[in-house]
């Protein structure tokens, strides 16, 4: 936890620094933006007071953070054990925080708040360094987009490739490897990367499905305009790796595994859908 004296004048200090090392920061251009995923605008400035897990932070102004377009590992909770690399994860955001005097620019999303009523932003330090982007590059976190908020989903997936490659952080680790489908029923809840052997492509009235064995992928209708339609049906009789939360099927629990498609980003092959727009 951060220790703050309290002291007269601290508020005049805080100011300062915003005013000098971020409002006066001039605005990257596009092109600089798509490849540093620098901050195209600055919707606010706070302080950290602690962190709680490698992508959420606790604001000395009592609300809960969460760095989106990124996933990191879960700490131990709820009995569960703590997934691989979550110490590491929740080490390096407090030694970036830390390094930026805990003070932060954000950058928020199009959606602001989640189910939980946490804040959503991109997160940056007082250099201008995305904070969110540092962890991927680390191997620390992964790249992961949720409609509405897709801001440097380019940026943060083309980041998070490139660590892969270098087998940087949790990459190296088997959990990171991708599931095959024709395995899903023997693979555990959570985050998983899953090399999918599409054998039918569908449409209905609850969205396009994509069914590979026991696993049934899933684009709900809000989701939709997001992808190219078109473009989904190429895949049937191929293979793809897809990116997501597995879940039981909730109508047949036994013999069925669900993932839900949110963006085509989280398709990780050269001949990923374009997104719609």
């Amino acid at each position: 936890m951060h220790p703050h004296s309290g002291k007269k004048g601290a508020e005049k200090r805080l100011f300062y620094w915003l005013t000098t090392s971020l409002l006066l920061a001039p605005i990257a251009s596009n092109a600089a933006a798509a490849t540093a995923c620098q901050a195209q605008q600055i919707d606010e400035q706070a302080e950290v007071r602690n962190i709680v897990d490698g992508d959420t932070l606790a604001l000395r102004d009592g609300r809960k953070l969460r760095l989106i377009g990124i996933d990191t590992p879960e700490r131990a909770r709820n009995g569960q054990p703590a997934q691989p690399f979550a110490k590491q994860a929740t080490r390096a955001l407090k030694a970036l925080i830390a390094a930026s005097d805990y003070r932060i620019a954000l950058q928020t999303g199009v959606e602001p708040r989640d189910r939980y009523h946490r804040l959503l932003a991109h997160v940056f330090d007082k250099n201008g360094q995305n904070i969110n982007a540092a962890l991927i590059r680390q191997g620390l976190a992964v790249a992961y987009t949720t409609p509405p908020n897709d801001r440097f989903s380019d940026c943060y997936h083309r980041i998070d490739r490139l660590a892969a490659k270098k087998g940087k952080g949790f990459w190296t680790h088997p959990k990171y490897t991708p599931v095959d489908s024709d395995d899903i029923l023997n693979a555990s809840a959570g985050f998983h990367r899953i090399r999918a052997h599409i054998r039918k492509v569908a449409f209905n009235a609850n969205g396009a499905w994509l069914y590979a064995g026991a696993l049934g992928i899933h684009i709900q209708p809000p989701d939709l305009d997001e992808f190219d339609l078109g473009w989904l049906t190429t895949y049937e009789g191929k293979a793809i790796i897809v990116r997501g939360w597995l879940r039981k099927d909730k109508y047949k629990p036994s013999n069925k595994r669900y993932l839900r498609l949110r963006h085509p980003s989280s398709i990780e092959t050269q001949d990923a859908p374009p997104a719609a727009n």
